[in-house]
């Protein structure tokens, strides 16, 4: 038998390895057990009995100083044979703790918090500001329609959200007013809607406008100043609602009567063939037919046409051989 059993059968080895191998009987370079031949940044590898790279305690990571991604390399991970920053929280300065073998912002029982900050989810906060965690851990501020704070340990309302406003000053139901449509607060506390004339009060957006209309009447205008000023059963510009025109006649004036559209014949014309689409089409001062008024016919006078002349039936064309000497419609010519 010519193979080891201790280790001291390993000495003057030719190759200079003077670790026995018990399980093969060779003289090897290390072993897991005995891996003092290794240099301080390098570990034996069980498979093959060598040194190779990789650290087999922490004095190996104090001389490589920097580890995976650029961390400082304090700590040596037996397990996994390389530097880590920490394998525990008490490796980490204060304020940090260790995840994933590096130091990183935070707290937990091996490291509580400083300053007078509390632990609250492994994150040291000041709870007498953290609207997450006011006067304690998990206790959160609330605030409707608005951005809840703490301050003093006590939940408040901070900013509101648009179109909302804190008009009662409590906390407990934030902003509760819609400055955007309340007539009592309409874009800002305690700013109240006045009633326009004929209607009543709106608030849209903020601005008091006006709100319905009584009946019969428009705001045409868009003027909250005089309310619902415009009459819209008699008003030709907005006959039965604002912007409704009523269309011109020929001789004529657009009227509206009852939020219906007419038309009235300017003086000395007239609607004689009762068409509205033709107007007031007859001249009432030189219609024989219609002389003065509609249907009021010039009867011919004797021996002449009648005519009519400013709205009156007079004596036309005398008959051959006659004259109207006298200058009298009445007996013709």
């Amino acid at each position: 038998f010519s193979g080891c059993v201790v280790n001291d059968d390993c000495r003057g080895n030719e190759i200079g390895y003077r670790i026995c191998n018990t399980a093969t009987n060779q003289c090897v370079q290390c072993t897991p057990a005995f891996d003092g031949n290794c240099p301080p940044t390098q570990h034996c590898d069980g498979m093959t009995n060598t040194c190779v790279a990789g650290c087999r305690n922490d004095q190996g990571c104090l001389m490589a100083s920097v580890g995976d991604a650029g961390v400082p390399a304090r700590r040596c991970d037996t397990a996994a044979n390389r530097c880590v920053e920490c394998l525990r929280s008490a490796d980490c300065p204060a304020g940090n703790v260790c995840a994933d073998d590096r130091c990183v912002q935070g707290c937990d029982s091996q490291r509580p918090c400083t300053g007078g900050l509390s632990c609250c989810g492994g994150a040291c906060v000041d709870t007498q500001v953290s609207a997450s965690n006011c006067m304690a851990c998990g206790r959160a501020c609330a605030a409707a329609n608005a951005t809840a704070t703490c301050a003093m340990g006590m939940c408040g309302v901070g900013a509101c959200n648009s179109g909302y406003a804190n008009c009662d000053m409590r906390a407990d139901n934030g902003c509760e007013t819609r400055v955007d449509s309340d007539i009592e607060n309409c874009g800002a506390c305690g700013q109240r809607c006045l009633s326009p004339a004929g209607a009543t009060p709106a608030c849209r957006a903020g601005v008091c406008v006006v709100g319905t209309c009584a009946g019969g009447f428009g705001d045409c205008d868009n003027s909250p100043d005089n309310g619902c000023e415009t009459d819209t059963r008699t008003s030709p510009a907005h006959c039965g609602g604002c912007g409704m025109v009523c269309p011109a006649a020929p001789n004529a004036e657009p009227t509206c009567n009852g939020a219906r559209c007419g038309f009235e014949c300017r003086p000395g014309f007239g609607d004689c063939d009762a068409n509205p689409a033709n107007g007031c089409e007859t001249d009432l001062t030189t219609s024989a037919a219609h002389c003065g008024a509609c249907g009021r016919g010039c009867a011919a006078p004797t021996n002449a046409t009648a005519v009519c002349r400013m709205s009156r039936c007079a004596v036309g064309t005398c008959a051959a051989g006659f004259g109207d000497c006298d200058g009298s419609a009445e007996n013709g010519c």
